[in-house]
């Protein structure tokens, strides 16, 4: 069976439209997924810097369980799944909960470690979920 030219002319220009459909929406996914993950960046970086100023006179007075009401009260939020308040040392305060099963714990993780090295706040895509974490500066 012979193939006319007419045919190959249409499954080519078929094929080529297919493939310059695909790389446009590859690219258009590829780019789209990363404005999403920007912009829930800035979000989470504006609502985690609204948080630490909340805390900032419970940190000051040390009140640990003003600290964790409002940490406890945050997490309502469903953007938000952990909370935790480091000291200068990287020692657990409080991690929002009733039990404060990690407090006075080290943490030593490279984001933690990362942290600590910066003088603002920084976000890290981790296990799923988008770490934020900076420092809390207390008015003195």
């Amino acid at each position: 069976m012979k193939i006319g030219i007419r045919l190959k002319l249409i499954v080519f220009s078929l094929c080529l439209v297919l493939l310059v459909g695909g790389s446009i929406s590859i690219y258009s996914i590829y780019e789209g997924r990363g404005r999403i993950l920007e912009n829930f960046q800035t979000n989470a970086a504006s609502i985690t810097a609204l948080l630490a100023q909340t805390i900032v006179n419970d940190l000051y007075s040390l009140a640990l369980r003003g600290l964790r009401r409002r940490l406890e009260s945050a997490r309502l939020n469903p953007d938000i799944s952990h909370t935790s308040v480091l000291d200068m040392e990287v020692r657990m305060l409080t991690d929002g909960s009733q039990d404060n099963a990690l407090r006075d714990q080290l943490l030593t993780d490279a984001f933690t470690e990362e942290m600590l090295l910066k003088s603002d706040w920084i976000s890290r895509n981790e296990q799923g979920g988008l770490k934020v974490g900076g420092p809390v500066f207390a008015p003195d």
